[in-house]
């Protein structure tokens, strides 16, 4: 079953199917506040938050970023400061190992491009992750200023076939100084949209590139949101910010209805975009701020149920439910539709009310705690977070 790339993860708390579409699942009625999570990868514990505690292996995660799962129920997690994808197969228990790895040439390894030259079967700082139809899967390799696209069946330490922002696996230059369609400086969010297209949140470069299919290494992007044209490349096109400028775009998720989304992280913003989509075409709606002209953390007040701070990853599930890592603010907001500019979240995990936004609560992690949550993805009943700074991955079962 293929869920498409706006419902990016997966794990089971109780070791069910992961590849489950959330076709089913009601839209959110009544509030969700701090609920505790079942499942920890990562680490040994609810209680540990250690970087790789002791060594490299396949038990551990160091700033784990994206996450997606495969139709055969194998959990992918961007492993980012190891310098790796990791695989697990389910069904999941705590603390368990990966059984795959990407990017290294075994689980005991981290260095960047291990430790060599860049290729087809190294990564650097991995951030996103996205799966295609047919089951390749698709990872922003940050620090490398490329995405590369691995095919299944999938093996440790295999090549990418495929590589988007540079021309060929050997080349990592960064494009912000010399922007085009071809380039990329700092991606940090992949998306495959309804009809196979890729998207890319080109972080550095403060734009959102689309590739239409058929892919092939080194094409061109064939439209941009955020930049009036493929030649510029300026935080909010070098001036106020407004509905067609974006400034760090961080993630991408595709709606329902095709729909795409951004965490437009400087701004303190998620942007939405209607269909048909054009090249510097405006956004239609904003979350965490009153407008478009307003970029302020918090608003430049508290921490509330209307505001963000640095938001990261997001996912819809099947009735359109927005799912937003607030990252800054350690915590995961649940908005409900029908959507409109400036509303308040309905859910939050992570804290105990939609005023409090202190790492791990103000005190040690647990099962109800974050600290740096980087993405949320669903699957069946089940929501997933990736914890930067307490180095794991949490799955929620959703009441």
């Amino acid at each position: 079953m293929r869920c498409g790339a706006r419902l990016v993860l997966a794990i089971s708390a109780l070791g069910a199917s992961l590849a489950i579409c959330l076709l089913g699942l009601p839209a959110a009625a009544a509030p969700i506040v701090d609920p505790a999570a079942q499942v920890v990868l990562g680490q040994p514990s609810f209680a540990a938050r250690a970087c790789n505690p002791h060594h490299v292996s396949a038990a551990t995660l160091c700033g784990p970023h994206g996450v997606v799962v495969a139709d055969d129920g194998t959990l992918f997690v961007a492993d980012a400061r190891a310098n790796r994808i990791l695989g697990y197969s389910p069904p999941f228990t705590s603390g368990e190992h990966a059984t795959l790895v990407l990017g290294q040439a075994d689980f005991t390894h981290a260095d960047c491009n291990r430790g060599g030259p860049p290729a087809a079967d190294t990564l650097c700082t991995p951030q996103a992750l996205a799966l295609g139809a047919s089951g390749a899967l698709y990872v922003a390799d940050f620090a490398n200023n490329r995405v590369l696209r691995f095919e299944p069946p999938f093996s440790t330490g295999e090549p990418a076939d495929l590589v988007f922002g540079q021309p060929d696996f050997t080349h990592t230059r960064c494009g912000r100084a010399a922007p085009s369609a071809r380039t990329l400086c700092g991606p940090k969010g992949v998306a495959i949209g309804n009809q196979g297209a890729l998207y890319v949140a080109d972080y550095t470069a403060n734009r959102v590139l689309r590739y239409d299919q058929p892919f092939a290494s080194g094409q061109p992007a064939a439209l941009v949101l955020g930049q009036p044209d493929f030649a510029s490349s300026a935080c909010n096109r070098g001036g106020a910010p407004s509905a067609r400028t974006i400034c760090g775009p961080k993630a991408i998720a595709i709606g329902p209805t095709g729909a795409l989304y951004v965490s437009d992280y400087v701004n303190n913003r998620v942007l939405r975009f209607e269909p048909p989509f054009s090249t510097g075409q405006p956004a239609a709606l904003v979350f965490g701020q009153p407008d478009f002209t307003h970029t302020a953390c918090n608003r430049g007040a508290g921490v509330a149920a209307d505001t963000l701070c640095a938001p990261g990853g997001m996912i819809l599930d099947g009735p359109g439910n927005l799912y937003v890592a607030d990252h800054n603010n350690n915590r995961v907001l649940l908005y409900p539709p029908p959507f409109s500019t400036g509303m308040s979240a309905s859910g939050v995990f992570g804290q105990p009310d939609f005023t409090s936004g202190a790492c791990n609560q103000g005190g040690r992690p647990d099962s109800t705690t974050l600290c740096g949550p980087a993405v949320p993805a669903l699957s069946g009943a089940n929501l997933y977070v990736s914890e930067i700074s307490n180095n794991r991955v949490l799955a929620f079962a959703l009441p």
